[in-house]
C-alpha cells in the first residue's frame, strides 16, 4: 500500500500528516545555492 510518507524524501521532517506539510532542516538548505529536489518544502492546504 502506498502512503503519503512514500512520497516524502527522508531529508524532510513531517510537520503535519493531514494535510501533508514537510520541510527540510535549515542546516541542509544553506549548503546549496539552489534548493535540491529532495529538499523542496511540501505544503498542502
Amino acid at each position: 500500500m502506498v502512503t503519503q510518507d512514500d512520497h516524502v524524501s527522508r531529508s524532510l521532517r513531517i510537520k503535519q500528516r493531514e494535510p501533508l506539510n514537510a520541510e527540510p532542516d535549515v542546516a541542509e538548505l544553506v549548503e546549496f545555492p539552489i534548493t535540491p529536489e529532495g529538499l523542496i518544502y511540501i505544503r498542502n492546504h
